[in-house]
Formats: structure tokens, sequence, C-alpha cells
């Protein structure tokens, strides 16, 4: 119980400390300068076809709103999958899935890398691309991200954190119309851990060029040879990135995790293409030891936090209770002693 209390006044602390607040506007825009072998009624982004090979510089706009000069970083991140399920373009540590040969970052060379815009003026962002040499179907996806550099601050004011304006600019390049039909793996089946909630994860895979849209995922664990789910999750609406994989959590309910074997059944679908597994993992005592010890909140048979504030909502409802009833009762005895002078 303490150690869920501390945790939580950690997380209140770190937000109220670090986080910023942004301003009512933006600091810059940016606007893609679309090129003639632009595909589609797209405006707000690349879709580019291009030969094998093919070398193309791109170019983005950025306007500068402010009264002051601002420096605007920029870079070219490949897509990938994050762990809600969504395309991001957002640089990350994590690797790369296996089945990405030409990820979109390697493809690209940007001329200036930090962009200064003069106050209430405009500039221009060059980005140089170039096709793999080799003939290839399918798309490759990433994101031109352009941030407002943090500037360093002296004094008092230099532990706090500036605003960050950021946009992206999505480009999508293929060489032809060739339809490539998606397909799905399942990877690994672990317990873990995410912000101290323990999950079920399975490890989902996009191995083709193509991005899946509209994903519907169902997820039960059971005892291994058990009839009845321990867990369940669903989710609908998911989007993968080309050649990319991500975690799909599986809630435990903040029940403990227990040592064992397990089965797990997953269907996904997305238009008409469908996928489904039933496999087997096995959670070791250690692993469920360490992460129950770490986890937030769990559900252990005693009192939970919510209970604990009741319990203490409650006694401090009879506290005041017993010394309104005292103090009236006092005040009563009070008077009566005071009619019985008078009648004397």
């Amino acid at each position: 119980m303490k150690k869920t209390i501390l945790i939580l006044v950690c997380f209140i602390s770190m937000y109220v400390v670090k986080s910023p607040v942004f301003a009512e506007e933006p600091a810059f825009s940016v606007k893609a300068v679309l090129p003639a072998n632009q595909q589609g009624d797209a405006t707000s982004y690349f879709n580019l076809k291009m030969k094998p090979g093919q070398e193309q510089e791109l170019e983005v706009a950025l306007h500068n709103a402010t009264d002051k000069d601002l420096t605007i970083e920029a870079a070219a991140n490949t897509a990938f999958t994050n762990g809600n399920g969504i395309v991001d373009y957002n640089a990350t540590k994590r690797p790369m899935d296996e089945s990405l040969k030409h990820g979109f970052g390697a493809l690209t060379e940007i001329a200036e890398k930090e962009i200064i815009v003069k106050a209430k003026s405009k500039a221009t962002a060059k980005i140089k691309v170039k096709m793999p040499d080799e003939e290839k179907n399918g798309v490759i996806l990433g994101g031109i991200v352009f941030s407002e550099k943090e500037q360093a601050t002296d004094g008092a004011e230099s532990a706090k954190l500036q605003n960050r304006f950021s946009y992206t600019i999505g480009v999508v390049l293929s060489q032809n119309d060739t339809l490539v039909k998606p397909n799905l793996n399942l990877g690994e089946i672990k317990a873990a851990q995410q912000n101290y909630r323990n999950k079920i994860t399975a490890n989902l895979q996009n191995d083709q060029a193509v991005i899946i849209r509209d994903l519907a995922i169902k997820a039960e664990v059971f005892r291994e040879n058990g009839s009845k789910a321990l867990f369940e999750q669903q989710s609908e609406k998911l989007r993968m990135a080309p050649n990319s994989n991500f975690d799909y959590a599986i809630h435990t309910q903040d029940q403990p995790l227990k040592p064992g074997n397990y089965t797990l059944k997953l269907t996904a679908a997305s238009g008409e293409d469908s996928w489904a597994w039933e496999r087997d993992f096995k959670i070791d005592k250690e692993t469920a030891s360490d992460l129950n010890d770490t986890a937030l909140d769990l559900d252990k048979g005693g009192w939970s936090t919510i209970g604990f504030i009741a319990a203490i909502i409650i006694l401090l409802g009879l506290v005041i209770v017993l010394f309104w009833r005292q103090h009236e009762t006092k005040k009563k005895l009070g008077m009566k002693k005071r009619s019985e002078e008078d009648e004397s």
C-alpha cells in the first residue's frame, strides 16, 4: 500500500514539475510543396511514384509567425507501429523490423538539419530522397519531422521545459501500382509491464510493404487446458506501418501474475484478410514475482487504494459525528444547568 501511494505521489510530482504549458498559437507552420509526380488528391503529405534508383528533392515551406527568429530542426524518420497500434514517425531507439530492407530514414539526406527562419518570414527545407535501385512492390513509409529547437535559459528558468512545437509531413514512396497482400505473424508472447501495470504482450509483425488499416484484434488468455478465459482484450481500427511490428498488450485486470503454463488465442482481421493463432506460453516464477513486486494497484485480496481512502473518509466522518454529538451534549447540559440556576 505504501509503495502504491509513493509511486502515485512521484507521478503527480513529475507531472506538475515537468509538464510544459503550450501557447495558444503555434510558433511556426509547415506545408508540403507538391511536385509533379504527386499521386492522388492528398495535399498535406507527399505521395510519390518514383523509378528504381531515382533521386528527387522534396521541398517544405516553413512559416515563422512570431516576432523572433526561430531555429527549426528537421529529421527524416522511418514509420513504425507504436504500442497503441498507431503508425508513428517520431524518432525511436527501437530496432527496425527484420523484414524492412529499405527504411525511409536511410533513403533521405537533409541539406540543413537546422534551419533559421527569420521573424515574420518564410524559408524552405530541402530533403533529398533516393529510391532503392532494385524493383520493389508496395510502399515505403516515413515522415519528415520539424521541431522548434529548445533554447537554453539561464538561472532558475533553466529547470523549466520550454515549449516545443513539432509537425510531421508524411511521405509515401512507391514504384508501381501493384497491390501487395498484407500478412501478419505472431511472435513472442510474454508477461511484461507497461506504466507499472502487468500485461501479457503478443508481438504482431506486418512483414509486407503495405499499410494495414482498420485492424481488429481479439485476444484471450487461458490457463493450459482451461475453458474459461482469464484475461481478454479487444481493439478496433488499429493501423500498422509497412514492415513493422508491435507488442499488443492484454490487460490482466490488476490481478497478480501466477507462474505456470498458459494458452493464447488471438484473432486479427483487416478488410477481407484475417488471421488466427492458438499458442502455448509459460510464465516462470521469477518473472511473475519481479513483475508483481513492481506493479501498481494489484488486487491481492487485501485493501486496495480506493478501499483504503474510503475507510479513512468513513473514519473521519465518524470522528466528526462523535465530536458533534459530544458538543451538542455539553451544550444541552450547560443550558440545563443555567436553567436550574435561574429557577433557584
